[in-house]
């Protein structure tokens, strides 16, 4: 049963009950009532007949003889019925003279009420009482009989209330039935108006429970009643709005999480009980933590000087942005802001966090210095130079072929190294800023072995064997603007770490949809700590080597970098003074 229900159970019993005390209350006090009244009536019947009878009864003779003459008992024989009448005559002693009902003479009747009241100078004495000698209700009216004033007898007339009682059964009867039905009319009509009052609860509170409980559901109330037909119409339309707002709601809650959880920026929110209310998977990947939810700061923020921040942000009620350093999960740098928010009412959070990986910004700002450092040295060098021998020149050397055409060759030396460095220098600066190329179809041997060609005086000063391995028929699609340089800077490489009397191995093949180009040398070869960072812009092994074969340190960032624009990657494999192989793998779409 459902409160609806039940409040109608109730208000419904409640009005039975007191409709029925009502009823109750009223068969009694009619009874009462009307009982009191025909016992009025007949004391008053019976004060009127005793009064008759004394006026007839020549009382003061038998009072003063104590006894009655046979004319007066043929008196009152004629006017007394034994069965439904009695009449007492007492002496001013109280005791019987004469009683119709057959009492002993000389019998006291002085405790008896109605000849007490009259003793005291009532008028009429009443009594409605068991009689103690018949073991009857009778009701009893006594006068006094005075003579000049003073009470010299008592006359006592008394009835058997069985004679009138008839009527105030028949009197309950009626009084019954009538309020009887009287009582069910009304129950009838109360139980339909408290019917009609509860009926819009009944039917509407179960919907709106539901409408609380599934908000994300549509209700109707089916009605066919035209006193509540506008609030049950308001209380669709209700349903439905609030149906179409939850379900905007949480579609807006779960673009919210979306977009929190797709953020590259860490945020977390801590609640005033301490736990962690929200995080977001890049926040869990900064600090490297597994589902924090719900789980104390202090055992998720690790980092002394992280969990010292928040701790002072809380303490201080401040908001903070600063910089710093993490070592777990991993190195890292991080820019981190705090906020802490204000207690409001129904309001559980206490402190926002918002943390950006700024480690890769740092490392490129670090990289870019060292770029800019490693460009002016290399920029220095050559045209340190070029100005030297030019003003050597100028000061009289020119008047020397000899010496002048060593100069020239040195100058022509660097000024080629310069134009090759900024030409480099021009290929990373294009990095993911070259423009869509047409793809063009190459085919691999004739290709490579073009640009073998232009490397061949150097190939043969170190006495150099090349092989090319792989199908002569073989052919690639790919934008050749992008893979040339990538081509030409592994061989210049090879050649250039080669030892002399060495061997170079080029060879191509597919496997899993990829190009696989590899170039093997047996040059000096690269330690596992230089491997980390040979792919760095102007990372030299041997640093005077490369400078004086005029390296820049910047071939196997073009290979990387332009490998990558291709979709691919480059994979190293080297051993000090055994070689090295550069892999590259590209995609054949």
């Amino acid at each position: 049963m459902n409160g609806a229900k039940k409040k109608n159970f109730r208000e419904t019993a409640l009005a039975m009950l007191v409709i029925g005390a009502i009823f109750v209350g009223s068969i009694f006090l009619s009874n009462h009532f009307f009982r009191t009244q025909i016992i009025h009536q007949q004391t008053t019947l019976l004060e009127n007949k005793l009064m008759l009878l004394l006026e007839h009864f020549p009382e003061e003779d038998s009072l003063e003889t104590n006894t009655i003459t046979k004319s007066q008992k043929k008196l009152l024989k004629n006017y007394i019925k034994p069965d439904n009448t009695r009449f007492t005559l007492l002496g001013a002693d109280k005791k019987i003279i004469y009683d119709t009902s057959g009492d002993p003479k000389d019998a006291s009747r002085a405790d008896r009420p109605e000849i007490i009241a009259v003793a005291k100078g009532s008028p009429i004495g009443t009594s409605l009482r068991a009689s103690k000698t018949l073991d009857k209700e009778f009701l009893y009216v006594a006068l006094p009989i005075k003579k000049e004033g003073q009470i010299i007898g008592y006359a006592r007339l008394s009835e058997q209330v069985s004679n009138f009682s008839k009527n105030i059964a028949i009197f309950r009867q009626y009084i019954i039935g009538t309020l009887a039905l009287l009582f069910i009319v009304i129950a009838i009509f109360v139980r339909q108006l408290i019917k009609q009052k509860n009926e819009p609860l009944e039917t509407i509170l179960p919907v709106l429970k539901k409408m609380v409980e599934q908000p994300e559901q549509e209700r109707s109330i089916i009605h066919e009643s035209n006193s509540w037909s506008e609030l049950y119409t308001t209380v669709n339309r209700l349903s439905t709005q609030m149906s179409s707002t939850y379900q905007a709601y949480v579609s807006t809650e779960e673009q919210f999480y979306e977009f929190i959880d797709q953020l590259t920026i860490g945020v977390f929110i801590i609640k005033h009980d301490g736990t962690i209310e929200l995080m977001n998977p890049a926040m869990c990947r900064l600090i490297g933590v597994y589902n924090p939810v719900g789980k104390n700061y202090f055992s998720v923020f690790t980092e002394n000087e992280l969990l010292l921040l928040l701790q002072q942000t809380i303490t201080d009620k401040q908001t903070r942005k600063v910089e710093i350093r993490l070592t777990k999960p991993k190195l890292s740098v991080i820019d981190l802001s705090l906020r802490y928010v204000e207690p409001k009412a129904n309001s559980t959070i206490q402190l926002i966090g918002a943390a950006y990986d700024i480690t890769q910004l740092r490392h490129l700002e670090r990289m870019q210095r060292d770029f800019v450092g490693n460009v002016s040295h290399e920029l220095k060098t050559p045209v340190t130079s070029l100005i030297g021998f030019t003003e050597t020149l100028l000061d009289g050397a020119k008047d020397d072929p000899e010496l002048t055409t060593q100069f020239l060759q040195i100058i022509q030396k660097d000024a080629i190294r310069l134009q090759r460095l900024i030409a480099e220098i021009l290929l990373l600066s294009r990095d993911g800023d070259i423009p869509d190329k047409e793809v063009q179809t190459v085919f691999m041997k004739p290709f490579l072995q073009e640009l073998l060609s232009n490397y061949q005086k150097q190939i043969q000063a170190k006495n150099l064997t090349v092989e090319i391995l792989g199908n002569t028929e073989y052919s690639y699609q790919t934008k050749l603007e992008i893979f040339q340089p990538i081509i030409k800077n592994l061989l210049e490489n090879a050649i250039q770490y080669s030892k002399e009397n060495g061997k170079i191995t080029i060879s191509y093949e597919t496997t899993e949809n990829q190009l696989k180009l590899a170039v093997k040398d047996t040059g000096i070869g690269i330690d596992s700590r230089n491997q980390k960072r040979i792919f760095e812009r102007f990372y030299r092994v041997d640093k005077a080597r490369s400078r004086n074969s005029g390296g820049t340190g910047l071939g196997l960032s073009i290979v990387q970098n332009y490998t990558e624009l291709l979709g691919g990657y480059v994979e190293l494999t080297s051993a000090l003074g055994l070689g090295s192989v550069f892999t590259v793998y590209l995609p054949l779409n």
